[in-house]
């Protein structure tokens, strides 16, 4: 399956949740899903999960949509132990499994391309409902279970590698994706 063709399932389900996703091919294609100003684009690889795990805690009373590539969630893996141990009920992590870093010619093999099973370490860390997803009509089920039923959700979808290149780039910078991103928080509530 394609990354684009996950975004859209997600861009379906959102409905306003504030999102962070991570640097490349997931930014530009959430950007290319439909913009939303809670939206962080191109957040620096392994922050994206953490900085969401942080607007949870603050607003239980939604969902909250974090999504980074693989490479990504690989550097950030120690978040995983904190969200297990606090079990957000609001958080949706989603990640990209390309098996490729995005970075170069996006030939450089990432760990899962060798045996690193990321929503096995989720499991781990204590977040249950960690599923791997190889096929669009499972990602779409699982995306409708993780906006409407409790969690916290780690999904991994397993996307072909060549949309590495495939992305279009968002239409703001980071400054500006920040503040649009905390006055959408404003308005819906957050002090």
């Amino acid at each position: 399956m394609k990354r684009s063709e996950v975004m859209t399932i997600i861009a379906r389900y959102r409905k306003g949740a504030p999102a962070v996703a991570g640097p490349g091919a997931t930014s530009g294609t959430l950007w290319a899903s439909g913009h939303d100003p809670a939206t962080i684009y191109n957040m620096e690889m392994g922050y994206s999960i953490p900085i969401c795990f942080g607007v949870a805690q603050a607003r239980p009373d939604q969902k909250v949509l974090a999504l980074e590539g693989e490479g990504s969630a690989i550097l950030g893996l120690s978040a995983l132990a904190t969200i297990g141990r606090y079990q957000p009920r609001n958080l949706v992590a989603i990640v990209f499994d390309n098996g490729v870093y995005g970075t170069g010619g996006g030939t450089i093999e990432t760990g899962t391309r060798h045996g690193t099973d990321i929503a096995a370490v989720a499991r781990a860390c204590g977040i249950e409902e960690s599923i791997t997803v190889t096929d669009l009509n499972e990602a779409e089920r699982v995306i409708s279970r993780a906006f409407d039923e409790v969690g916290p959700w780690f999904l991994v979808m397993v996307t072909e590698p060549s949309d590495t290149r495939e992305r279009p780039r968002p239409g703001v910078d980071h400054v500006e994706a920040a503040y649009a991103f905390r006055n959408a928080l404003n308005a819906k509530g957050l002090p």
